[in-house]
């Protein structure tokens, strides 16, 4: 596993708290999964990414451009500190970030509606992530005003 991967995982907030250290939901999707998950997800959007991108004439080329955007929103939260990826700022973050991914869905779609469909379970996924982020907020109401 990358070096990034691994020490994002154990990285601390300015408490020393770590990602473990935070409650969260029993549905919670296990540890192994998210490198599986993430890799199928980039995968996807990669491929419809290329679709668009070969199928975008000059005019369609305008209604891809959320998808920069809504690119760089996934990468930064993922690479963010655990007190921005959880309590109320995540939530937030997962908010825009499901919004961003609704938009470029359906921008792909108009302009090939198979990599539109390929964007579906990466929507899928950042509903879950809302869902977890509200969660973990709720579960841990303290942690916000300890890693402020």
């Amino acid at each position: 596993m990358p070096s990034s991967v691994t020490e994002g995982s154990k990285s601390k907030g300015s408490t020393g708290r770590t990602r473990q250290d935070i409650r969260k939901p029993a549905y919670r999707p296990p540890n192994w999964a998210f490198p599986v998950v993430w890799t199928s997800l980039y995968t996807c959007m990669g491929y419809a990414s290329y679709m668009v991108y070969r199928d975008g004439a000059a005019l369609k080329d305008r209604l891809a451009r959320p998808w920069p955007s809504t690119a760089a929103k996934c990468w930064s939260i993922g690479h963010s500190r655990p007190s921005s990826l959880h309590g109320k700022t995540g939530f937030v973050n997962t908010v825009v970030l499901w919004g961003g991914v609704a938009v470029t869905m359906k921008s792909f779609y108009d302009i090939n509606p198979t990599a539109g469909a390929l964007l579906v379970p990466y929507q899928i996924w950042v509903t879950l992530a809302a869902t977890l982020a509200y969660n973990i907020w709720q579960l841990n109401p303290d942690h916000e005003k300890k890693d402020a």
